[in-house]
């Protein structure tokens, strides 16, 4: 009895430490207290019950295994003992580990058992919240339950005044609107929940509501959707969240990559480099890093980055993930100067349905317009203008891409006023590397005997020589000295000086034709 009493001591006094470690976000700590408390336990039901909390922290800590093995040892005790709160529960945390590691598939899976389990017992507590999550899945998978199982845990969470689960809920309302390609109502839903969340101390459902409002919006404002990841970034250090910081840095690196703010998207990406990551997390870091290299010329680095996580790319679940494979492949072969075969690979790309459909349709085009080849533009063309996204960056590189086009079938008038609205877009936004590349194409498309054609030529050259980019300014020369052999004359070198390119009024529609 005494041995049982001490025995018993020991297991409040770490529970008590492994509390103190999660509440400073320490949950490595708060793990190892745990795993300390387990070896002592004696009855079952207190050692499933540690292991729920030993799973929750490794979860947090970015321990995926020994978080994935506590929850199935619990699972296996509340199923033995016909315990089914106690199951829905360990779905629930079993779905969100799962989806963290990019296996929505396997996650839907263990979570329908939870259902079933749920709704055997109707009032289990976690119920509200497993139906949120399934949502959450279903969105990923292209399920088109998701919505409806939104609202029902919606319904539901309410009902019972479960304030966690309503925010759950609404993210994931706007998560399944979002895959349709609703725009609107999953931006207003998502500022909602942030505002919700902070105020009923939900810090997972902020941080969540966090990274995909910075998601939603990229299409319309990337400068926004990188502050937001900043901040989601700091709260996510601040609580210990390994998994949600992890997912911040590599989203804010991947934004500012996009902006053209490539020194600190390196800088971001290195931080991550070379870290125990989850697999979305380390594929997603790997690609990044890869185009980003590429970029600034290391083309032998970024394909063995690119291709030495192959293996850990196709164990992810989710089929999106082909999408933005493609996509970086694209952008790979075409910074290699490898044309072809990049505007195969952004086709293949352009003709999915997830979202990266954009970008790739935006590389087919670009590529295209780099070979001077006006059929190979139009079908991805095509593509994008159909594909129902809205935003400002979109319009931007719709305008740009379309004046391409034009340029290409004669209308210099045209093709002008489209490039000249796509300019103002893009420095609105204040975007360097995109501003740099529709510069590029408006400064060789076209016949250099205009003005604004060539104040365009020498301002990409000027951006892309601070952004420090060996590849695009080949390519940049190598349009130019096509553009000279087309039109005559010699490719502009310093026409006007780059900053007298900065105001639009300076790029006059001309009716000068080639």
């Amino acid at each position: 009895p005494e041995a049982d009493a001490l025995a018993t001591q020991a297991r409040l006094t770490l529970r008590g430490a492994a509390d103190r470690a999660g509440s400073l976000g320490s949950h490595a700590q708060e793990l190892g207290f745990l795993e300390q408390a387990l070896e002592l336990a004696v009855d079952p039901a207190d050692r499933a019950a540690l292991q729920e909390r030993a799973a929750a922290a490794a979860h947090l800590a970015a321990r995926v295994e020994i978080a994935a093995n506590h929850l199935e040892r619990a699972r296996t005790w509340y199923e033995t003992q016909g315990d089914q709160e106690g199951v829905v529960r360990v779905a629930l945390a079993q779905g969100r580990l799962l989806i963290d590691q990019g296996q929505p598939a396997s996650a839907t899976r263990a979570m329908e058992v939870g259902v079933a389990a749920g709704q055997a017992a109707a009032s289990a507590s976690a119920y509200p919240a497993l139906l949120a999550e399934l949502s959450r899945a279903y969105s990923f998978t292209d399920d088109p339950r998701a919505l409806e199982t939104a609202d029902r845990a919606l319904e539901l969470a309410e009902a019972r005044g479960i304030p966690a689960a309503v925010a759950e809920a609404l993210v994931n309302r706007a998560l399944a609107l979002s895959m349709s390609h609703r725009t609107a109502e999953p931006e207003a839903l998502l500022r909602g929940v942030i505002h919700f969340a902070e105020r009923h101390g939900l810090s997972r459902s902020s941080m969540r509501a966090i990274n995909n409002l910075a998601s939603g919006i990229f299409l319309d404002d990337p400068r926004e959707a990188a502050e937001l990841a900043r901040q989601g970034a700091e709260l996510a250090r601040r609580l210990g969240d390994r998994v949600w910081l992890l997912q911040f840095i590599d989203g804010r690196a991947s934004e500012l990559t996009v902006i053209g703010e490539w020194d600190e998207a390196l800088r971001l990406e290195h931080e991550l480099d070379g870290l125990d990551l989850p697999p979305a997390a380390a594929v997603a870091t790997a690609e990044d890093l890869a185009f980003l290299e590429a970029l600034r010329g290391d083309a032998e680095q970024a394909w063995a980055r690119f291709m030495a996580v192959e293996a850990l790319r196709a164990s992810l679940e989710d089929a999106r993930g082909e999408g933005s494979r493609l996509l970086v492949e694209t952008q790979l072969l075409a910074l290699q100067g490898r044309l072809a075969q990049a505007y195969d690979a952004a086709l293949a790309g352009a003709r999915r349905t997830d979202p990266a459909v954009f970008p790739n349709s935006l590389w087919a085009v670009r590529i295209a317009l780099w070979l001077g080849d006006r059929e190979r533009a139009r079908m991805p063309l095509e593509i994008n203008l159909a594909f129902p996204v809205q935003g400002r960056f979109v319009d931007a590189n719709r305008l740009a891409m379309q004046a391409g086009v034009l340029a290409m079938d004669g209308d210099v008038d045209g093709a002008l006023a489209a490039y000249r609205e796509s300019e103002r877009l893009h420095r609105a936004l204040d975007m360097p590397f995109p501003l740099s590349m529709m510069l590029m194409e408006a400064g060789t498309v076209l016949d250099p005997g205009i003005p604004a054609v060539a104040a365009a030529a020498v301002e990409a050259r000027a951006i892309l020589e601070r952004l420090g980019s060996p590849p695009l300014l080949a390519r940049l020369e190598a349009m130019l000295e096509t553009q000279a052999a087309r039109f005559g004359g010699q490719p502009p070198r310093a026409a006007q000086p780059p900053g007298a390119a900065t105001d639009p009024a300076t790029h006059e529609a001309s009716s000068s034709r080639p």
